[in-house]
This record gives C-alpha cells, structure tokens and sequence, in this order.
C-alpha cells in the first residue's frame, strides 16, 4: 500500500505547476513555480533563494529585484507549505543582516514531492527526469522494500514517457486533491494467490 502523502491544506490553492481551465493555460505564477522547481532539480545541491532569483531575472528577463520578490513569494507561499521544497541547511554569511551573520543563509532543496513534480516538467530532459524517480524510488522508505518497486523501475526503463505520463496524470490529480499520492496512478497488478491455484 502507499504510504499517503498528507495533503497540505493549502496545495489546491497556491500550487499552479500545470496548465489549468478549459484552454488548458497556465498561470504566470505557475511558469514562476515550474521554473523553480525545475532549477532545485538540475543542481547538484541545494540553493539559496538569492541563487535561485539570479536565474530567474535572466529567465524571464526581469530586475533582480523583482525576481527575488517572485521567487520569495512562490517559495514562501506555495511550494514550502505545499511540502514540494524544504530547507536544507544554511550557508555563512559575512556581510548583509545580523540574523543572517548569526543564522546563515537558508538553503532550500526538493522534498522527495517536489521531485515527483520535478519527474513531470516537460522543461527537464527526459533522461534527467528517469533519473529523478529512479532517486525518488530508492530514497523514499516506503517504497524500498515495496514489491512493486522492480516493476516500477522496469517499466520506466521500456516505457520512460508512457511511465512519466502516468506520473503527470498522478501529480496532476493529487494537487486538485483528488488522489492520496502523486503515485496512485499507476495500476496495481493484482496477485493470484498460490491457495487459489
């Protein structure tokens, strides 16, 4: 059984990360907060927001300023209380505000949500996204002794866009609030047992 995902009683609201409504667009904050999670999933580690509002400003061609109130607010607002990003540690600083000499920088990285997501940007190649839910399968402890875990990963291995699909269409669902976990989309072989035979 899946281990659920307790839903975040805001992630119907806030969280914009695919397209919407009947033509099918998406929200300006819903590019602002594909664009971060697909750039907390092609680092090495994690990120701080002033990093992360750097290439933001270069993305959609925006003052730095303006970029790091963007990236604050879809940090602060939607993906950190959505449980898709969590803070990671801080870095020292030497220069800036005192809390920040005394506490450090905070750093934010995906939540192991927020990689499931990150499975499901058409804007990440499709070999980085295999990868990320190949991680996401051995990381979660749920699924390392889970009997399905094999199928899983054979089927991304034959099927990668077919399998990352079904994980879109999952994602898609728990974040309208109408699945328990992103993963609830894939069907579960049911199993003869040997009494039955």
């Amino acid at each position: 059984m899946l281990a659920t995902t307790t839903p975040p009683p805001c992630r119907k609201k806030k969280v914009w990360i695919f397209p919407s409504g009947a033509r099918g667009t998406l929200r300006k904050r819903g590019a602002y907060q594909r664009f971060i999670v697909a750039c907390m999933a092609q680092q090495v580690s994690s990120i701080t927001k002033r990093v992360l509002a750097k290439q933001m400003a270069r993305r959609f061609g925006m003052s730095l300023r303006n970029a790091y109130t963007h990236t604050y607010t879809e940090l602060n607002e939607s993906l950190i209380p959505g449980g898709i990003v969590e803070q990671d540690g801080a870095v020292p600083a030497t220069r800036g505000p005192r809390i920040f000499q005394l506490d450090g920088v905070p750093c934010f990285r995906l939540s192991g949500l927020g990689m499931l997501l990150a499975c499901c940007l058409d804007e990440i190649d499709i070999d980085r996204r295999a990868l990320l839910f190949r991680q996401y399968l051995d990381s979660d402890r749920s699924w390392r002794r889970d009997p399905r875990k094999d199928e899983l990963l054979s089927h991304l291995k034959a099927y990668p866009e077919f399998t990352l699909e079904l994980l879109k269409h999952g994602a898609s669902q728990y974040l309208e609030g109408k699945a328990d976990h992103p993963l609830s989309a894939f069907p579960t072989r049911k199993r003869k047992s040997p009494a039955s035979t």
